[in-house]
């Protein structure tokens, strides 16, 4: 019972600290919206900046001050080389860009899919509406996995299409 307990505690802990930690980081939440191709999504100002929107509109790079992550969040009417490529297919396609696949999910409107990509994590969600994919793609460097994979987890709640 006593270990029982215990083991309660110290998750309850870990949580907190996690959460802590998270909040800490980002108290300073902005929002990024794409006007052309219609989403948004929230980003902590503190930790990632935003290195300019893309001549044509399409979207946004974010890049951390110790160059340990980046964010991409852009819209595009194709996922692969091939115009008119369907969501199943951009699956398929970034799939094969992991060295390793640790997570995977593929419905009707929208996929994730999270792994190793050149040495560093690389968390990606793409949703599409109307013929167009929303993307929003994070790489980090593994060693900073405690610090990134909470930002990251928030930053993917709020992720979406603006209309």
């Amino acid at each position: 019972m006593r270990h029982a307990l215990r083991a309660a505690a110290l998750a309850a802990l870990a949580i907190c600290a996690v959460r802590t930690a998270c909040t800490a980081q980002t108290d300073a939440w902005r929002r990024y919206v794409n006007v052309r191709f219609r989403f948004g999504v929230s980003y902590p100002a503190g930790v990632l900046a935003p290195r300019g929107e893309s001549a044509n509109g399409d979207g946004q790079e974010f890049a951390a001050a110790d160059g340990g992550a980046r964010m991409l969040a852009y819209g595009t009417r194709s996922l692969t080389a091939a115009e008119g490529s369907s969501l199943r297919e951009g699956y398929a396609d970034h799939l094969r860009e992991l060295s390793r696949v640790t997570y995977k999910v593929l419905r009707r409107d929208w996929f994730v899919i999270s792994g190793m990509h050149e040495g560093k994590i690389r968390y990606e969600k793409v949703m599409v509406k109307d013929g167009v994919f929303k993307v929003l793609l994070i790489e980090y460097d593994p060693d900073r996995r405690s610090r990134y994979d909470p930002i990251v987890a928030h930053i993917s709640k709020t992720f979406a299409s603006t209309r």
